[in-house]
């Protein structure tokens, strides 16, 4: 038999692509040959499966010619050859940040750094709205306390290796720190209505946007985009990993190399040192066409918050190897190096008030580089809040451009003052309009061939509400007063305030007031001191101009008092953190502000503090009553509205589960924290003359806990007055009740 002529192609591959091979005129051409070598070897995979096909190239035909009866096809493979590999020189160029200087951060602090509280307030809301769905008439009425026992208690499970859950409350197996938390009954009742997602929202599986993990992307999008705000070391390795889990479900897969062979398979980028999760991917199955193929798009998504042009270093293992992967890479290098320098660093997050310069139409860029579009985990909590992952200031009031045809415009709340800022959607620039500095409020804008008028209050200490109106935005400060309704305010001499700052020794939180001056008494020392508090607590004082019953600053300054008037611990435009750091210490830590505060004035010599007095009406009622409790250095007191004992309050008012939410559960529940909040069982260190104010049909804080202060007050002997107001509701609104009052 004659030997048959075989034509063998080999397509060489280097193994390796150095820094000079980038920069080299050879280089586009290298490029061009991977990538063909790589579509070749996809076509050729593709003949070798086919019997028919007609598109063989010459040589190929004539190896198929000599032996045509078999039909046999050999799969053409691309063949490596082995080259020297000179590694480029590549210092890193980053930095990590230093290590927590806060030692007294526990746990429970770097749980929340990347599970947020928001991601509580999502399986808190969703599984209320499960329950009622489920049943109307059994509502879970899970609290966002209970949520983060819940949480807790299901870690704690697994410590122990017990066969049931019932274990950890029965018998010799009791677990005090579990039982303690929560009862049984309560736990296995969240566990029933746990949900991260609405389920009448859910696509059907026929559904081109179906998800198989939509029951918990939500949830995992908010601890994803976490992860992913970290800062990333150097070196930096793609892996598997499976989470454990032996149930039911259709996304389980079997790994049998895997320390843990069932369970939810993970793509993650975690650090080559610490083995910290920057990022990850959770496996549904197989979904529509990769762009390239699946294991080259897994690499280049998990890589799509590395920052560029640091030098960091992705190791990844064969199954992740592949030309197209090779191809992609150096491709991205390439582009990556011949564009232009990167800008400075931006802030990640959402926009910020704290952040806004005061100059004129200064920005800051909110988009966390490099990822180009919004995480899909972005959410608006509220009407008058910043979006999830603000650190300060609050949303008070907001109107179109153009009828929406171009920016919205906002009245932002940041500290003390409302400024006027302008934002072409939730993810551009926010920009902060140059004016008037203090307060603006109620705004509108109409629009009249495209054009856009703009009409907002304004007012500050020293001038009163009116109205003015502008017909271009970027002229603010030239709005024109368009009402005189208050006139003659500007031809008395007012209060002047400034705002002034303390810090809570306590926690080392700085608190923020406005303190107000009597007529030509700015800036003296020693004088009489008045502290006046907010209510809700969901509020604050502000550089305003405010007249009504409810504000009696200004007139209190008139008749030459420092009215001081703090925004404690639960006041709004502070940040999350401090909004929410009245939660199960609903009096004690907002009265310590407070208190630390007429230290401070003291101290600077502001206050006389032989001179003191005290008030407040709803939440500062409720202030002034335990606050006299705990201090005898306050010579009156002026309460309003004001509870003395919670558990009534919560059995008679119309918001129970206002108290239910900031105290951590019902009465039966966290009894010890109802008493603690309740001033009535520390009378005894009562020694302050008092004015009580109420309203007949108070549906908010009920009449009866001014009657049992009353009584109180009589019973120890102490000087006190109660005025109740026939008729009137929590809200004063008859001129004879607010007369009466002032």
């Amino acid at each position: 038999m004659s030997k048959r002529a075989v034509f063998k192609r080999q397509t060489i591959l280097l193994n390796g692509l150095s820094e000079q091979a980038t920069d080299s005129s050879e280089s586009e051409d290298e490029m061009s040959e991977v990538a063909e070598a790589f579509e070749r070897e996809s076509a050729m995979s593709e003949s070798s499966s086919s019997d028919d096909e007609s598109d063989e190239t010459d040589d190929i035909e004539q190896h198929e010619n000599d032996d045509s009866k078999s039909k046999r096809k050999k799969k053409k493979k691309i063949h490596w050859q082995q080259k020297q590999f000179a590694a480029p020189v590549a210092a890193f160029a980053g930095t990590l940040p230093a290590p927590p200087t806060h030692v007294e951060l526990q746990p429970i602090d770097y749980f929340y750094s990347m599970f947020r509280h928001e991601s509580i307030r999502l399986l808190m809301d969703q599984s209320n709205l499960y329950s009622v769905q489920k049943d109307p008439n059994k509502p879970v009425r899970v609290t966002e306390m209970e949520m983060n026992r819940f949480i807790g208690v299901l870690m704690m499970t697994g410590v122990y290796s017990f066969p049931e859950q019932r274990f950890f409350w029965t018998g010799s197996t009791r677990v005090d720190s579990i039982a303690s938390a929560m009862s049984r009954n309560r736990f296995l009742e969240i566990k029933k209505n746990l949900h991260a997602v609405d389920n009448s929202t859910q696509p059907k599986n026929t559904d081109p946007n179906f998800d198989r993990a939509y029951k918990v992307r939500l949830l995992m999008n908010i601890i994803r985009e976490n992860f992913r705000k970290l800062t990333k070391e150097e070196k930096l390795s793609v892996d598997e990993q499976i989470i454990p889990f032996k149930g039911k479900s259709i996304m389980k897969q079997h790994m049998p190399n895997k320390p843990n062979r069932w369970g939810y398979k993970m793509f993650v980028l975690a650090g080559g040192k610490t083995g910290i999760c920057y990022d990850f991917i959770l496996y549904t199955g197989k979904g529509e066409s990769p762009q390239y193929c699946f294991c080259t798009d897994i690499v280049l998504d998990l890589c799509e918050t590395v920052p560029r042009l640091m030098n960091h270093k992705i190791y990844f293992d064969n199954y992740f190897t592949t030309i197209r992967l090779q191809v992609e890479l150096k491709r991205l290098a390439k582009s990556l190096l011949q564009s232009s320098p990167p800008p400075p660093p931006v802030q990640r997050g959402r926009p910020s008030l704290q952040n806004i310069s005061d100059q004129n139409n200064t920005t800051i860029d909110v988009r966390a580089a490099p990822v180009p579009v919004p995480p899909t985990s972005t959410r608006i909590d509220k009407f008058d809040h910043w979006p999830v992952s603000t650190t300060k200031g609050a949303v008070k009031d907001f109107a179109l451009l153009e009828n929406g045809r171009k920016d919205v415009i906002l009245l932002g709340q940041l500290n003390t003052e409302i400024q006027i800022y302008t934002q072409r959607s939730a993810y551009d620039p926010l920009i902060k309009l140059t004016g008037w500095n203090e307060t603006h409020e109620n705004l509108v804008t109409t629009c009249v061939e495209s054009k856009s008028t703009i009409t907002f209050i304004h007012s500050s200490f020293g001038a009163p509400p009116e109205i003015y109106c502008i017909n271009t935005i970027d002229q603010l400060n030239s709005a024109k007063k368009v009402t005189k309704e208050n006139k003659l305010f500007t031809e008395r001499n007012l209060p002047k305030g400034i705002s002034y700052r303390w810090i809570n020794k306590d926690d080392e939180t700085e608190i923020e007031s406005v303190l107000l001056y009597p007529p030509n008494k700015h800036q003296e020392k020693n004088l009489p001191l008045l502290v006046l508090m907010h209510g809700e607590p969901y509020s604050a004082d502000l550089n305003t101009f405010r007249t009504d019953w409810f504000y009696i600053a200004g007139m209190m300054a008139t008749e030459y008092w420092l009215v001081f008037q703090p925004n404690y611990r639960g006041s709004t435009s502070y940040g999350d953190e401090f909004l929410h750091g009245i939660l199960e210490v609903l009096i004690a830590r907002p009265g310590k502000d407070v208190l630390f505060g007429v230290d401070a004035l003291v101290q600077d010599g502001i206050a006389d503090p032989e001179r003191l007095a005290i008030g407040g009406y709803s939440y500062g009622g409720h202030l002034t009553n335990w606050l006299i409790t705990q201090t005898t250095r306050f010579n009156a007191a002026l309460t309003g509205a004001g509870a003395v004992e919670h558990v009534n309050s919560w059995g008679l008012a119309d918001l129970a589960l206002y108290r239910t939410y900031k105290l951590g559960g019902f009465p039966w529940q966290v009894s010890n924290r109802y008493q603690q909040v309740s001033p009535i069982f520390q009378f005894d260190k009562f020694r302050t003359p008092t004015y009580i104010a109420v309203d007949e049909n108070d549906y908010r804080v009920p009449t009866s806990q001014a009657y049992l202060l009353k009584r109180s007050l009589h019973v120890l002997g102490i000087p006190s007055k109660l005025i109740v107001f026939p008729g009137e509701g929590h809200i004063l609104k008859t001129i004879h009740g607010m007369r009466k009052l002032k």
